[in-house]
């Protein structure tokens, strides 16, 4: 299960704030350059609604979502920004997107992905852009507001549907982040006889342990099989996938081995491993 293809590629791209104001800004920069080819951008990750840290004093005492204050502190209302507070969004060196496989084919005449994905990088560099091709993605480096950031561009099949499938609903303070939340899917679909496919969705397992009949991409649906909840939100987060298990024996073998693979250690690496020495280092340097 592949989940992550990188980081930052430009030394000279800008971090950017994740408010909504600024994504949407960086969205239309990009589609700008798209909109011959009628390309919708799906924005998922961290930067998809985000919610910003709210605070008074240097102390954190909240987050504004979808427009509304969210107070962490007894002694503020939810509702309006209290006085004196201010925004302290996080920071993101890439913006993650997705756009349809499919459509981009269509346009390009193109007859499988690893030609339509070439067709679009070649595209985008005829119009000025700094490019490179990983994986399923397009990295992009684009300008606005008189500096460069990095929007990375997914070209995957049903890419408005997909997109669901990462944009999470982590609480604020989580120490969890969206690959985690995809990592703990992982596990739990595997202990039930089923493979998570991140993009594409639920598939039943054959008898070779690979993967067999496809049963759903609607999120609904993939919470009953794997939770017997028919409800999208009990999938939103590491939380509150946990909190559908009632089983707590269970839910802690699903955490626990979710933690044990290489791939969350390579995401969300242990306090006091080499990795997270190495990228403390990095931060610090």
């Amino acid at each position: 299960m592949q989940l992550f293809e990188g980081g930052n590629i430009w030394p000279d791209t800008s971090e950017y704030e994740q408010t909504p104001e600024m994504v949407d800004g960086l969205v239309n920069a990009t589609e700008q350059y798209l909109k011959e080819l009628g390309l919708e951008l799906h924005v998922i990750g961290s930067s998809y609604n985000p919610k910003v840290p709210v605070a008074i004093a240097g102390e954190v005492i909240g987050y504004m979502h979808g427009g509304v204050f969210h107070s962490t502190d007894k002694k503020y209302l939810n509702g309006n920004l209290p006085d004196g507070a201010v925004l302290r969004p996080k920071k993101s060196g890439d913006l993650d997107v997705q756009t349809d496989l499919t459509q981009a084919a269509a346009y390009f005449k193109t007859p499988d992905a690893k030609s339509t994905k070439q067709a679009l990088d070649d595209f985008l560099r005829a119009k000025g852009l700094h490019t490179k091709k990983a994986g399923v993605t397009v990295h992009t480096r684009i300008p606005f507001q008189n500096k460069f950031y990095q929007v990375d561009i997914k070209v995957i099949p049903k890419a408005g549907k997909v997109a669901a499938f990462h944009r999470h609903d982590i609480p604020h303070g989580s120490p969890y982040k969206g690959v985690n939340k995809q990592m703990v899917l992982n596990t739990l679909a595997t202990s039930k006889g089923f493979l998570w496919s991140p993009d594409e969705g639920l598939y039943r397992r054959d008898a070779m342990g690979k993967k067999g009949e496809f049963l759903t991409d609607e999120p609904d649906e993939i919470a009953g099989y794997l939770l017997n909840k028919k409800d999208a939100s009990a999938i939103g987060s590491v939380e509150s996938i946990l909190a559908a298990i009632p089983n707590e024996a269970e839910r802690n073998d699903i955490l626990a081995k979710a933690k044990a693979s290489a791939s969350w250690q390579a995401a969300t690496p242990d306090v006091g491993t080499n990795e997270w020495f190495v990228r403390t280092m990095r931060r610090l340097s």
